[in-house]
């Protein structure tokens, strides 16, 4: 017998712990290959039920929050784009722009809010986004006003995207003359 093999077989004198003994060995081998049989499960009924590794079940509250803070976030860089900007607008909008012409940082919301979220059908969702906007105004930013945007989101397979370009609209509840 080799004499490292009694190193590990045989309590240690110099520490006082006891050494790894073959059966403890053999044990964490096989929790390790019922972890690796596990795995291997479950991506297999990942593959047999069509859910990708990056999909997830969101409840109604859950998916409302976050598209409606993808329509702020869009609702904000589109005020804030002009001309030559357009890649700045990509992440959330796939269709033409037209930006020529637009000065950049011309318009600017100070403080954006959904104030309503409705979903017409499954994937797709319609949000109402107020926007506290400024101007520039040559010295600095002057308060417009709040001003509403609706805009159309759906969910695809590349995550959340705008079907449009933000749409001015009334104020919601506002009754119109």
């Amino acid at each position: 017998m080799h004499p490292l093999a009694d190193a590990y077989a045989a309590p240690s004198k110099q520490s006082g712990r006891r050494a790894l003994t073959p059966g403890v060995v053999r044990l964490a081998t096989a929790c390790l290959w019922l972890l690796i049989a596990l795995a291997g499960a479950g991506g297999l009924r990942a593959l047999v039920t069509g859910r990708a590794g990056g999909e997830t079940s969101w409840s109604g509250a859950a998916q409302a929050v976050a598209v409606a803070g993808f329509a702020q976030l869009f609702v904000a860089a589109w005020l804030a784009a002009g001309s030559g900007q357009e890649a700045t607008l990509r992440p959330y909008y796939r269709g033409p722009l037209h930006l020529d012409g637009v000065t950049p940082t011309a318009r600017y919301a100070a403080r954006t809010a959904a104030v309503g979220v409705a979903r017409p059908r499954p994937r797709a969702w319609v949000v109402t986004v107020g926007a506290d906007e400024l101007v520039d105004g040559g010295d600095g930013y002057v308060p417009t006003g709040t001003h509403y945007y609706r805009v159309e989101v759906a969910a695809g397979p590349a995550g959340l995207a705008a079907t449009a370009l933000p749409a001015e609209v009334a104020r919601p509840g506002a009754v119109a003359p």
